[in-house]
């Protein structure tokens, strides 16, 4: 019985903190948000989880949304729900055809592992996708010292 109560609670909570719905890409904000067409609700924003692109005005902002756009536009996705951002945009892991998207841009040399936020187990998988595509300079790892965006950002306010 208490295995059963475990396993109860389990779900409930895992449920409560991960919606999914399906959508269609419909516009590429920047190199980690999307907007998606959701039935029933509209256009949604939405922010990558675990990632983080380079700043459109940035080395590489421009590829790197490009990059995004290439894999999804008008797409349809299966969005997963895993955070809210201070912006009131869902944080999302995408799936496209069994593919995931944030994972993909990483392996692809397109983002860095956000890694003040990427706390969920596979992001460990994923800095490994990311060091290889360093190794391999592929995207932005082409260029001799990438700023990560969110020193770029901070640099930028100053």
């Amino acid at each position: 019985m208490k295995k059963i109560c475990l396993i109860i609670i389990v779900i409930i909570t895992w449920s409560s903190n991960v919606s999914a719905w399906t959508g269609k890409v419909v516009g590429t904000v920047d190199g980690d948000s999307l907007k998606i067409f959701r039935p029933g609700q509209g256009e949604v924003e939405t922010r990558l989880y675990g990632i983080d692109a380079p700043e459109f005005n940035q080395a590489f902002g421009r590829a790197a949304k490009k990059h995004l756009a290439s894999l999804l536009s008008w797409q349809q996705v299966e969005v997963e729900k895993l955070d809210q951002d201070g912006y009131g945009r869902p944080v999302v892991i995408i799936w496209k055809s069994g593919l995931n998207a944030n994972e993909k841009i990483v392996r692809d040399g397109y983002a860095w592992v956000y890694r003040r936020y990427c706390k969920e187990p596979f992001c460990k998988d994923w800095l490994m996708l990311e060091s290889n595509a360093r190794e391999e300079k592929l995207g932005l790892w082409q260029q001799a010292q990438p700023v990560p965006p969110w020193e770029f950002r901070h640099n930028e306010v100053r």
